[in-house]
């Protein structure tokens, strides 16, 4: 017996998941389960006719007829012998009235035929989806939501490039983005599919997640939504030696790898996610959503593993990265930033971050203030340059330094540093920030000595100095 929320089955766990199980189920697909019902609920939709080609031990079903509101209509499909009773058995066992369920024990293209203005379809096969995409692609309704599964991860990344092309119609490459271009690769497949019957089949929340992909799909009709789509069939250029990539229309550059083509498009709604991650039940799953909504929707990511590997650079706190290459975390890789910097810019600033202590951090990179009258170089008399704690740039001369009676290192002229507009604590000031590496330093005021009449206060912790 196995417990899966509030349902129960007459299943035994299996040693091995495989399609030659009598009857299918897979533990490891509870969040699969678990944010397809999220999903459903998040839509909304009234009166929905929920079709399941391929029910296996029928637990997403009755988990569905349990714990989504609205279905009106639930077909429940599967090719297993004794299925129709095993699951009619399962259906009393949970004491869930049948009055709305309509099961099936036919080949799962002979039943999605069959069916007709379905506003859910969800087929989770074992392996690719390739087989029932064609049948599930002319079942879906105008608005309706078309859920794809594919477990055949091999293929959709790259380890078998033969396979791919075959299945895919795409070329990857195996490398530290594979699931989120293998992802991309599937999508641009179903849309195919879908464009054939004037129908643009739009990702509403895709995914990778441990030994599978999963997209959902809402069904647009119309020619020039379908156009619109095959603008976002590109393909992705990637450069092993300096790791750069770009997408682009065409399939040739000098020195780098071509992949694809692929869905170069948004791989969520960000509307629908806010909902889910605010009507989630399951807590196991809660911080994946809000990570897939926090991210950003842009084709790619930097791994900082790899990219300090790469240039020898230290690989700083992930808090500050994000920060500093205005990123966010993807779900695709635990050290991978999404940010619309280029390779250039993201070096760059690696190069300039270093290991920060936490009251540099609390100053520099939270911008924070450090107590007056207690910087260590407030008193410092030395001959010298002032240099950034971050990235070492030259800031400030000590022939510039001068005793305002503050309680901070106080300057009244400076290089290699910006100015930016501060409303913070209710106030207007300047703030001055590194030049370099964008690093917080402190305010300017107008009531510096002569001839500048500017005075740089900053903070000790923001600051290293050189002595000449």
């Amino acid at each position: 017996m196995i417990t899966e929320h509030d349902i129960k089955i007459n299943v035994k766990l299996p040693e091995k998941v495989s399609r030659e199980m009598d009857v299918f189920y897979n533990p490891q697909m509870v969040s699969n389960r678990n944010i397809s019902v999220t999903l459903l609920n998040a839509i909304g939709k009234k009166k929905l006719n929920v079709a399941l080609p391929l029910a296996g031990s029928g637990i997403r079903a009755l988990r569905f007829l349990k714990e989504v509101k609205y279905i009106e209509h639930l077909f429940v499909n599967d090719f297993k012998e004794q299925f129709s009773d095993a699951f009619k058995d399962s259906l009393k066992f949970n004491n869930i009235k049948s009055l709305k369920v309509q099961v099936f024990n036919e080949d799962a293209l002979t039943f999605l035929f069959k069916q007709k203005k379905l506003d859910y379809i969800d087929v989770d096969p074992f392996g690719s989806p390739n087989p029932f995409l064609p049948s599930a692609v002319q079942s879906i309704s105008k608005g309706g939501v078309l859920a794809i599964t594919a477990t055949d991860t091999a293929a959709l990344t790259g380890t078998y490039p033969k396979v791919t092309q075959r299945k895919y119609w795409a070329r990857n490459i195996k490398n530290y983005m594979m699931h989120e271009i293998g992802l991309r690769i599937l999508i641009r497949k179903v849309q195919l599919q879908g464009i054939q019957f004037d129908k643009a089949l739009i990702p509403i929340l895709s995914y990778h997640k441990d030994h599978y992909f999963r997209v959902y799909f809402i069904s647009e009709k119309g020619k020039e939504k379908c156009d619109a789509l095959l603008n976002q069939h590109q393909y992705f250029l990637y450069n092993p030696k300096t790791l750069e990539f770009k997408i682009s229309k065409y399939n040739v550059e000098k020195e780098s790898d071509y992949i694809g083509p692929l869905w170069i498009g948004n791989l969520k709604d960000q509307k629908l996610v806010d909902k889910m991650c605010k009507m989630n039940m399951f807590s196991e799953d809660q911080k994946f959503l809000e990570i897939i909504r926090d991210e950003k929707d842009v084709v790619g990511f930097y791994d900082l593993d790899v990219f300090g590997s790469k240039y020898k650079l230290h690989t700083p706190n992930m808090a500050d990265t994000l920060k500093k290459l205005k990123g966010t975390r993807t779900h695709f890789s635990l050290v991978g930033v999404k940010t619309r910097k280029s390779l250039k810019e993201v070096v760059g600033l690696l190069k300039f971050m270093k290991q920060l202590t936490p009251e540099q951090k609390h100053i520099i990179v939270d911008k924070g203030t450090e107590a007056p009258g207690s910087g260590k170089l407030l008193h410092n008399k030395e001959k010298g340059i002032y240099q950034c704690a971050q990235c070492g740039a030259d800031l400030f001369s000590s022939d510039t330094k001068f005793d305002s009676g503050s309680g901070w290192p106080s300057f009244c002229d400076a290089k290699n540093v910006d100015l930016h507009k501060d409303k913070s604590l209710g106030m207007v000031r300047t703030e001055v920030v590194c030049k370099k590496c964008g690093g917080h330093l402190g305010h300017l005021f107008d009531d510096g000595p002569k001839p500048t009449g500017k005075r740089y206060c900053i903070n000790s912790g923001a600051l290293e100095f050189e002595k000449k």
